[in-house]
């Protein structure tokens, strides 16, 4: 957004880190977990690859995490400063 004098960036607050921070803390990052977290990420990237964007740098720390109040992870894609359109 923005108005005559300043450029504003409004961001979502993300508080439970990136997933190689969670799998370092939870010492118990189960199978179930982990097939949660690989679902999303797969719906994301077809998501993305539906409208032609290539993402080009997944790694766990480009990936968020948040807990829900019944202990379920869900996540957000970050850092697309490598993505192109194929």
């Amino acid at each position: 957004m923005e108005d005559s004098r300043c450029y504003y960036i409004i961001m979502e607050l993300i508080t439970g880190g990136n997933l190689f921070d969670m799998i370092k803390q939870d010492r118990q990052f189960t199978e179930m977990k982990a097939a949660n977290v690989i679902k999303q990420l797969m719906f994301a990237l077809n998501y993305m690859h539906g409208l032609n964007i290539m993402h080009r740098d997944l790694k766990p720390e480009n990936i968020m995490c948040e807990k829900t109040e019944d202990g379920e992870v869900t996540i957000k894609l970050t850092d697309f400063g490598f993505a192109t359109y194929f």
